[in-house]
């Protein structure tokens, strides 16, 4: 097994391992060295059961591995969701890939998530999700009869539901101008920041913005997270605020990304989420606080402001149910729901 190797771009350490698919994968193992060579330690010393004549988890997770990268080509799924659901099993297939499927156990998939020790709540439960996937999807294939680890529950951290203040909102634009950057780059990622402030967009949409994608009045987002699910477009309606916005990021311009990060590049979500990153160092902003903060705080404005859930969900692009569990923060709003309270009584005596 090759040793682990600093990613300077990335800001930790990687190693290089076989894929399922005889190619190469690269995993984050660690933060620090010395964390790195731990893991790697333990990757090197992990038992694995002898292949038996059933299919192995590794086997199966080939075939899983193959669906996905299909439907991305299919443009069902992003490329960006292939990545991360390989990236999160692959250190699982290298501790119990050779383990066949039906002497899997729910402690395989604990007992190897207690050694992630660089991963917090919420990876550790993202990465029992796309191991139980792959079990679910051979189910429904017929691959396997039952999941063995169906009942699997791993927590979640703490939610990121922060709520972006006016006060902070100025703090970054101001800190973005603060930044060692060309002029050109920064008026460009001051541009991504307004665009995720005004229209309550994913980051990956803003970023997935074609010109050919605009009209005056109106965003039409193909590459979309429930692209899959409705099978049309998602239409963002602009504010007179955004149309201008847009006129200026795609000016002399036909074709291409509406929001560069270089001169004939557009922005990818990984360098958003790393440029916000330093951002927010700079600006001194809550940890709480990342790129997905602004759309949260966009929602949470909109169910304020009296406009309706259904109608909040179709302009974010998502569902009631989300809004109702993860998006609308009201329970942060004291004042608001202290004058609503004080309505409630005051409606008593009319």
């Amino acid at each position: 097994m090759r040793k682990p190797f600093f990613w300077a771009g990335r800001k930790g350490w990687y190693l290089r391992i076989p894929a399922t698919d005889g190619k190469l994968q690269t995993i984050r193992i660690g933060d620090t060295k010395q964390a790195a060579y731990d893991e790697w330690d333990r990757m090197k010393a992990a038992p694995t059961a002898q292949p038996a004549s059933s299919l192995t988890v590794a086997e199966l997770s080939a075939a899983y591995f193959r669906h996905i990268r299909d439907q991305a080509k299919k443009s069902l799924i992003a490329e960006s969701t292939v990545t991360r659901r390989i990236n999160h099993v692959a250190p699982f297939l290298a501790a119990c890939g050779a383990n066949p499927v039906d002497q899997l156990k729910q402690h395989h998939v604990t007992d190897w998530l207690r050694g992630q020790t660089t991963w917090n709540a919420t990876t550790c439960s993202d990465a029992a999700a796309s191991v139980k996937r792959i079990l679910k999807w051979a189910v429904d294939e017929g691959r396997i009869e039952s999941n063995p680890i169906e009942r699997l529950k791993v927590e979640r951290g703490s939610p990121r539901d922060h709520v972006v203040s006016t006060d902070e909102y100025r703090s970054m634009i101001a800190g973005v101008w603060s930044q060692k950057y060309a002029r050109r780059k920064v008026a460009s990622f001051r541009a991504v920041l307004i665009a995720l402030r005004l229209s309550g967009c994913r980051p990956s949409e803003i970023a997935s913005l074609e010109i050919g994608d605009c009209s005056a009045d109106a965003w039409t987002i193909r590459k979309h997270k429930n692209r899959k699910k409705k099978r049309r477009p998602r239409t963002v309606y602009l504010s007179p605020c955004l149309q201008t916005l847009t006129a200026i990021a795609a000016r002399e311009r036909d074709v291409g990304p509406v929001f560069l990060a270089d001169k004939d590049r557009g922005w990818k979500y990984s360098d958003m989420r790393l440029r916000f990153q330093r951002l927010r160092a700079k600006a001194k902003l809550s940890p709480k606080c990342v790129l997905y903060s602004l759309r949260h705080t966009w929602i949470t404005e909109a169910l304020l402001a009296g406009v309706d859930v259904a109608t909040v969900a179709e302009m974010a692009g998502t569902s009631i149910q989300m809004i109702d569990r993860h998006y609308g923060h009201l329970n942060q709003q004291q004042k608001h729901l202290s004058d609503a309270a004080r309505a409630v009584g005051a409606s008593r005596f009319k």
